[in-house]
């Protein structure tokens, strides 16, 4: 299963949400519990770029050199060459092979300048599950009219039933930034400074140079 740690990301996908149907879109902020499950993630970055908080819109939108973040560059390719790096038999599906090694594995993939994707094996999503693991709350809905983003509201903290703590639906149009719903992005500038940090650790140095994905 993929993830975000962007929020305005996770709002670009809205679009295929309609196209497959769905009368309301969600977006779920979820905390993943690695070290409860004994897992550990992988980040994959082969840009050389520096990884910062609050990049501009204008950085979001250069081409990257890299694999990861080429458009160019089949993800079978991409996948095979994980596969290689990490040890997965070519053969085996990459994210089923990483949820059974160990310890269990979560790749976090950069897509862009500000731009990360999170990938868990499903097995792994499992056992958070059953432990009762993770934290999840809603943060925002969205509805469609005639196939596009037309409307949008906030849920507060309390937000758990299908109308309890929600907003008032206001006119959202797809483009729209999140800030402009109320939607807090520090979490996104939290998520990229942790990546800063293990990034720039001893450890993870130390593997990067060793073992280079």
């Amino acid at each position: 299963m993929y993830f975000q740690l962007s929020p305005g990301n996770a709002v670009g996908t809205l679009g295929y949400r309609w196209d497959q149907g769905y009368p309301v879109a969600r977006l779920v902020r979820i905390s993943l519990p690695l070290a409860a499950c004994g897992a550990v993630a992988l980040v994959v970055d082969d840009t050389g770029e520096k990884v910062e908080a609050g990049a501009e819109t204008a950085k979001r939108e250069q081409k990257l050199p890299g694999l990861m973040v080429s458009s160019d560059i089949p993800g079978a390719f991409k996948a095979a060459v994980l596969k290689s790096r990490l040890g997965v038999l070519p053969d085996d599906p990459l994210l089923p092979a990483l949820g059974q090694r160990q310890p269990p594995a979560v790749l976090v993939c950069r897509e862009s300048v500000g731009e990360w994707e999170v990938a868990v094996p499903h097995n792994l999503l499992g056992v958070m599950a059953r432990g009762n693991a993770w934290e999840e709350r809603r943060v925002a809905e969205f509805r469609p009219r005639a196939g596009i983003t037309a409307e949008a509201r906030l849920c507060g903290a309390e937000c758990a039933g299908a109308e309890e703590g929600a907003g008032s639906w206001r006119r959202w149009r797809d483009g729209d930034e999140v800030v402009s719903l109320g939607i807090a992005v520090e979490a996104e500038g939290a998520s990229i400074r942790w990546l800063s940090e293990a990034i720039a650790s001893p450890v993870a140095e130390n593997v990067a140079r060793t073992d280079p994905v």
